[in-house]
């Protein structure tokens, strides 16, 4: 339903006025197809019912020969002229698009423009539940700042396809000695990485570490800051309707006030090679609750001559029928529920530890610790090799003892006869 008034539009000549109640419309304004002496001024105040929002997309607006001091199409967030400008507009190439929701019932759109000049406008309008759009409203890059301990960010319309040309900023506070944990529960960008992207940065401004890129539809399932503060931003172009159409992303977060253990399985290291002779190991972000669907292995890089020694300290993972949500496989023998598995010798430097969760549950985990230790036949190598280096070592020594033994007996020897043949030939001397 529309009503028509006259009014001021602070320019000579009258203001055209429109209210506009439908769920759906148009706003059109075409120069060529109305008198030379219409009016050049025209006003649309749209209002949805309780509990929406006006949604506004802007396919054309061309203003021929206008200066833009003077010639703009004006967009505020509210219902008369004073209230929050959304735009101002001044020629828009057919190409361009521009997609705005208001915050509240109302959106109000004036069209203005000199005696000298012409403008032509066409956009469409729909009445949206203010809940299916969430914070982030327009082109404009909107800083939205939540200060709660947990909370949902997403795109405009999710999970329906977001507009081309949003810009919206997050950023995240939670309280002190506290850390940001964000999941993305799903992110569906344009697929050829051209027109969209979502951005986050380790602090409350874009000069922080920035910890992810994402575009297309890869994502990191978890993202920690490393202080109280998180930023998200999502910057999309404007481009032709045919672009692209991608529903966008959806994440929550939450306060934490730990940080996963450096032994645990991350988003950022699911495949783990333990190399020193014992550790630990850990379920996805232990000691917090495993709550993303993912899928973690451990090797070991030891010697083929060491066993393994699996001990779980802490075991507590949700319990299904032949364990096919949430388990722990090892040497194809799968784990889960709340009883911690005995100790377990894996015989092969080979074997691979399995942690799958379906993402359904949130439960605390579980952390191992695991020692290598030599097996018998590398002990029985060693004793071999002990004995055999032993025995050599004693038969040197043996060999060298004999000669020394000989060699001193032979000199013991020569010299007794000499003396015995110097005797018996003084004696012979003496007799003679």
């Amino acid at each position: 339903m529309a009503a028509e008034v006259m009014g001021q539009c602070n320019t000579t000549g009258a203001n055209k006025i429109l209210h506009l109640t439908d769920k759906t419309g148009t706003l059109q304004f075409l120069d060529s197809l109305v008198p030379s002496d219409y009016v050049k001024c025209i006003t649309w105040i749209i209002t949805a019912p309780e509990g929406y929002v006006v949604k506004l997309r802007i396919i054309g607006f061309w203003c021929f020969n206008c200066v833009c001091k003077n010639s703009t199409l004006q967009i505020r967030d509210g219902q008369n002229s004073t209230s929050e400008a959304f735009e101002s507009l001044c020629g828009l190439g057919k190409d361009e698009l521009a997609t705005l929701f208001s915050s509240d019932r109302h959106l109000w759109v004036q069209l203005r423009y000199s005696n000298d000049s012409k403008a032509d406008l066409y956009a469409v309008f729909e009445v949206v539940k203010q809940s299916v759009v969430g914070l982030c409203r327009g082109p404009q890059n909107q800083v939205i700042s939540l200060e709660r301990e947990t909370g949902r960010i997403f795109s405009p319309l999710f999970p329906s396809d977001f507009p081309a040309g949003i810009k919206c900023t997050w950023v995240i506070t939670v309280p002190e000695g506290h850390y940001v944990k964000l999941r993305m529960k799903s992110l569906k960008l344009d697929r050829t990485c051209s027109y969209s992207f979502l951005y986050i940065w380790d602090g409350w401004n874009s000069t922080g570490v920035l910890l992810n890129k994402f575009c297309g539809e890869e994502f990191q399932p978890s993202v920690f800051s490393s202080g109280r503060y998180l930023r998200v931003h999502l910057d999309t172009s404007r481009v032709a309707a045919s672009s692209y159409h991608a529903p966008g992303f959806d994440a929550v977060y939450e306060a934490v006030k730990q940080l996963p253990a450096p032994f645990a399985c991350t988003a950022a290291s699911k495949s783990i090679a333990l190399t020193s002779q014992s550790g630990s190991l850990a379920s996805y972000n232990y000691p917090l609750h495993y709550d993303d669907e993912i899928e973690c292995t451990w090797s070991f890089d030891v010697d083929s001559d060491y066993k393994i020694e699996l001990i779980f300290d802490v075991f507590n993972l949700s319990l299904s029928a032949g364990c096919s949500a949430d388990y722990v496989q090892i040497d194809g023998l799968r784990y889960c529920g709340s009883g911690k598995p005995v100790l377990i010798t894996l015989d092969s430097s080979d074997m691979r530890i399995k942690f799958k969760s379906s993402g359904k549950t949130k439960f605390p985990g579980f952390k191992a610790s695991y020692e290598a230790k030599r097996t018998t036949t590398a002990l029985l190598k060693i004793v071999g090799i002990c004995v055999g280096s032993t025995l050599a070592v004693l038969c040197v020594i043996s060999k060298f003892c004999y000669r020394c033994r000989k060699s001193r007996h032979q000199t013991e020897l020569g010299f007794g006869q000499i003396t015995s043949a110097d005797d018996n030939t003084e004696e012979q001397r003496t007799t003679l």
